[in-house]
């Protein structure tokens, strides 16, 4: 019983409760948009704004 919980329970529980932390209210600069085309493998700086956790 203690191998199954170690095995698959506290995996599960941890990625559970890891992306609750993930999601936030970001809001991306002006040039940012849905459908924009960006160059692969070329540097590019993005900013937004979201509130701090």
């Amino acid at each position: 019983m203690r191998r199954l919980l170690m095995s698959y329970c506290f995996p599960v529980l941890t990625l559970i409760l890891m992306t609750g932390e993930s999601f936030a209210d970001l809001e991306l600069g002006l040039p940012f948009g849905d459908h924009m085309v960006l160059q692969h493998d070329q540097p590019l700086k993005i900013w937004g704004w979201a509130e701090a956790a």
